[in-house]
Parts: structure tokens; C-alpha cells; sequence
């Protein structure tokens, strides 16, 4: 099994990435798909596209550059494909593609009253036995109680929040904050 990671700049790339973005993530969770679109033009953000070795869609990963810093801001294998493997060789080709950063991710928490803990325990044990370590502090994101994990660095609350600031703005980092 093969696959690899390319910049999405082909309609039936973003096609397939904006499908699943809106399938995968919780509106709550998601930015304008036009902001993420501007952003990537600017340099800022990567829109990229997982592919089998025919460039079968596999999935997607949107990450968030700031200085030193590459945030994993949406990261999602194809409901039909999920399970085999694929999104552990993905995530180990995001850290070898950005093996100069510090490369850092959030997820919802799972030690929170919610719907669905099952998933979020699933996800975290994912995220952690692909060599992903847990921050000694949880974010508010836009409501959203998250765990921040990080891959062989650390990255304090305040380095993170100048991620928001300086890519997205003062309105959107706003909506982000240390959780109690």
C-alpha cells in the first residue's frame, strides 16, 4: 500500500477535499471553506490532497504555517477507505513533509460530557499510538473544549494562539482561549 500527500490546486482535488470536509467535521468546527481557500493562495495554509499511487482519493489534510509552526487544522481519511492503515502512513508523511516544524494538532477532548466519547477516545488513542503527545493544557476553540497534541516538540498555549492571530486575525483568535 502506497500513497502520498500533494498540494490540492486541481478542481476535482478540492472537489473531493470540500465534500469531505463538510461530511467530516462539525459545522462548529468548520471555517469557511473561501477563508481556507484565500489562505492557501496567500501562502499560509496547505490544501492537501492523500492519494493512492493511481491518485485515487484517499483523504485530506489542511495544515496552518506560522514561523516555525505547522498546525493540523483538519485532517480526515474518506469514510469508505478508513481502517486500513492509511491515515497512519498520511500522518507520518505530514511530519516527514514538515520535519523543520513543529507540527501540532487539536482534538476534541474526551474527558468532557459529550455525544460521542467513544470516537473522541478512538481518536486520541489514534493520535497517540502514531507518536503524538498530549500538552499539559486544553484549549477553547470556538466553544469546543480540545486537547492539544504535539509531535517530538513542545508548543506553549501562547505560541499556539499566535498561530490565530497572525494567519486568521484578532476576531478569530478571540474565539480561542486557554480552557479552565
Amino acid at each position: 500500500m502506497s500513497i502520498k500527500i500533494v498540494d490540492a490546486t486541481g478542481q476535482e482535488q478540492l472537489n473531493n477535499i470540500y465534500e469531505l470536509y463538510m461530511k467530516a467535521f462539525p459545522k462548529i468546527e468548520r471555517k469557511p471553506f473561501s477563508v481556507i481557500s484565500d489562505k492557501q493562495k496567500e501562502g499560509t495554509v496547505d490544501i492537501l490532497s492523500i492519494e493512492n499511487e493511481d491518485g485515487e482519493f484517499i483523504g485530506e489534510a489542511i495544515t496552518v504555517k506560522y514561523k516555525d509552526l505547522v498546525l493540523l487544522d483538519y485532517f480526515a481519511i474518506d469514510p469508505e477507505k478508513r481502517s486500513a492503515g492509511y491515515g497512519s502512513l498520511a500522518l507520518k508523511l505530514l511530519h516527514k513533509r514538515y520535519d523543520k516544524k513543529r507540527f501540532i494538532l487539536e482534538i476534541e477532548r474526551d474527558d468532557v460530557e459529550c455525544d460521542n466519547k467513544e470516537q473522541r477516545i478512538k481518536r486520541k488513542n489514534f493520535y497517540l499510538k502514531n507518536s503524538m503527545q498530549l500538552m499539559d493544557y486544553n484549549v477553547c476553540l470556538f466553544g469546543v473544549e480540545m486537547n492539544i497534541l504535539t509531535y517530538n516538540c513542545s508548543v506553549t498555549f501562547e505560541e499556539y494562539h499566535d498561530i490565530f492571530i497572525n494567519v486568521f486575525g484578532d476576531k478569530t483568535a478571540q474565539n480561542v482561549t486557554l480552557a479552565e
